[in-house]
């Protein structure tokens, strides 16, 4: 799930940071949901299809098993950045802790490194950061999300614990997403996209392994309605996934915004897209069975 970090700089989507925002923490090999140069045929939506390999599982791979509905929202790009410690294993000296930053100034979170601890925030609480630079008031093991350029005032977010092959999050409602190269491991809100159900700006995107969808902070400035080209999986305006081009009917980039839509009403999508179950049949996490998006039939 590629990320654009906008943190109170004033950045949106400006470019591609390269790091997962379709599968998982190893999203970055060009094998699954990035619809790079691997002959893509535009497949059918949902979470089995988009991802340019012909085999209809959305992973790339082949061999047409599917490996959650994350294929549309991709990178295209390897991140550059450098990792200098572990958001996992919080491996800094005292009085330090392990923090994502902006090492390229491309406004996404491209690297790790030890960050002198300037306050104690605990999840949920407010938050100040000093840009992308990685120090904020928060405490080891969280990081100030979602900054508001306005007022400077953002929300400690606790970083999942484990490992990236079983990470776990301690508090109640947020799923583990591991983005961007896995430089972001953050325990984000569930949520429905259908109502936009997130606190404040924030977006209700995919999780990055299919487990339902995940509270992201808005990087469209609400600039990219449906068609807009989109760099980042949370550069589209609220309602709107960032898409592989080949399943839109018109798309003069990689990937486009396309509108979420609900099954279980009447079809509004446009220009000859369709209403598409986003998950297969059968794999529907409770309450998320109607969420459908608009993408070629």
């Amino acid at each position: 799930m590629s990320l654009s970090g906008c943190g109170g700089d004033g950045k949106g989507a400006s470019s591609t940071d390269g790091s997962p925002t379709g599968a998982n923490d190893d999203d970055d090999d060009d094998d699954d949901d990035n619809g790079d140069d691997d002959d893509d045929d535009g497949g059918t939506a949902g979470p089995g299809d988009g991802d340019g390999d012909g085999d209809g599982d959305g992973d790339g791979d082949g061999d047409g098993e599917t490996t959650g509905a994350c294929e549309f929202i991709c990178d295209s790009d390897t991140p550059s950045g450098s990792v200098q410690c572990d958001v996992f294993a919080q491996d800094c000296a005292d009085g330090e802790k392990c923090a994502a930053w902006d090492e390229n100034g491309d406004g996404a979170w491209d690297s790790t490194k030890c960050v002198e601890l300037m306050g104690s925030g605990q999840h949920g609480d407010e938050c100040t950061m000093e840009g992308l630079t990685g120090n904020d008031t928060c405490d080891k093991g969280t990081m100030c999300w979602n900054q508001d350029p306005d007022t400077g005032f953002g929300v400690c977010v606790e970083l999942c614990t484990g490992n990236p092959e079983s990470p776990q999050c301690a508090p109640t409602g947020t799923f583990c997403t591991i983005v961007n190269d896995g430089v972001l491991n953050l325990c984000l809100d569930n949520c429905d996209p259908l109502i936009q159900n997130c606190p404040g700006d924030d977006l209700c995107l995919p999780h990055p392994e299919g487990l339902g969808f995940i509270c992201a902070l808005n990087a469209s400035g609400d600039m990219a309605p449906e068609g807009s080209p989109c760099a980042f999986a949370n550069a589209c305006n609220a309602g709107l996934f960032c898409m592989a081009s080949g399943v839109l009917p018109s798309c003069d980039s990689e990937f486009c915004c396309s509108p979420v839509c609900d099954l279980g009403e009447a079809d509004n999508c446009i220009d000859g897209k369709q209403c598409t179950p986003w998950f297969n049949e059968g794999q529907e996490p409770p309450g998320l069975e109607s969420v459908g998006i608009c993408v070629l039939p």
